[in-house]
């Protein structure tokens, strides 16, 4: 019998999951916002010695060589602070994200909000950075027709070089997209029964590319508004902050003259703010953007249901 995934059913996996586990949520979320706000710290150190740097050289005193070496070691160190922090950021999503799939696809086992430290979690980090140096590398293909662009331009044949352009990219883009949606079931097939599916999922997926690409259309159509409501809220969130920090926008550049630690204890109300709303916000959209994937796995292998019948 063929089975067909539904879109509709897959696409909205996340809100169900919402819905029923919302301390799960909240609990990704935290773990999220937890790491998130390692990075942070890591980006804030580095630019605090960059700027205590700047502030050195401007004021023209001769730092001895030892100082020097000092100030630049505590320069390299942030910067190897800064990609650790984005290593233990990368492998915390990773958990996050097996947990969400493991909440469709094992939804039995809910202890510690489906989070786990095991084979599945790193086998699936191990192939988010293989994908990422993969990705790297999808530009060696467009070098001869880099050369080829470069050449009708020097001849100036600018309308043939803009459609070559055009077209070899979105040949690339579509290559890229086809190749993530056929291996979209390995996350899921990993965390099902810990082991490797490599050709299983390319397998699997054969002849539902359609359907898998209607499920990403949605999702990166949720992931847009979203950003847009991201934004449109922290710039309001930031200008109304700022102006009650500073007590109108007119004196803002007397506000941010005053001393870091002034103005931190007059932004923290931002701060605190944010803070309280990035917990749900990063552990919802973690569901919405994962869980479909994992539902699509469902429907595919007819694995356990977790309350809805697959379609």
């Amino acid at each position: 019998m063929t089975v067909i995934i539904s879109v509709g059913v897959a696409a909205g996996a996340g809100f169900g999951l919402i819905r029923r586990k919302p301390l799960a949520i909240l609990a990704w979320g935290l773990i999220i916002a937890l790491a998130l706000g390692l990075v942070i710290a890591a980006y804030a150190s580095f630019f605090a010695n960059m700027i205590s740097l700047t502030a050195t050289q401007k004021t023209g005193v001769q730092l001895s060589a030892a100082q020097t070496s000092q100030m630049f070691g505590f320069m390299i160190m942030g910067e190897g602070g800064i990609f650790l922090a984005f290593i233990a950021f990368a492998f915390v999503r990773t958990i996050v994200t097996t947990a969400v799939w493991r909440a469709v696809v094992h939804p039995e086992q809910a202890s510690w909000a489906y989070l786990r430290l095991g084979m599945s979690e790193l086998f699936v980090f191990l192939i988010n950075i293989a994908v990422g140096f993969l990705a790297n590398l999808a530009v060696f293909p467009l070098m001869p027709l880099l050369f080829l662009v470069g050449a009708l331009l020097a001849f100036q044949q600018y309308v043939a070089a803009a459609i070559v352009g055009v077209l070899a990219l979105a040949a690339l883009i579509a290559a890229v997209i086809y190749v993530e949606l056929r291996f979209a079931m390995l996350g899921p097939m990993i965390v099902h029964d810990d082991k490797f599916h490599f050709f299983d999922a390319w397998r699997l997926s054969r002849g539902k590319v359609g359907n898998l690409f209607l499920i990403g259309l949605c999702l990166a159509g949720f992931a847009v508004v979203t950003e847009v409501l991201v934004i449109a809220l922290t710039l309001g969130s930031g200008a109304a902050a700022l102006y009650l920090a500073a007590d109108g926008f007119e004196k803002l550049q007397g506000f941010f003259q005053q001393s870091p630690s002034l103005i931190a204890s007059k932004l923290w109300p931002l701060a605190a703010f944010w803070a309280l709303i990035a917990v749900p916000i990063a552990g919802a959209l973690s569901a919405i953007m994962f869980a479909p994937w994992a539902r699509a796995y469902r429907d595919l292998a007819a694995a356990p249901a977790d309350g809805v019948s697959a379609a």
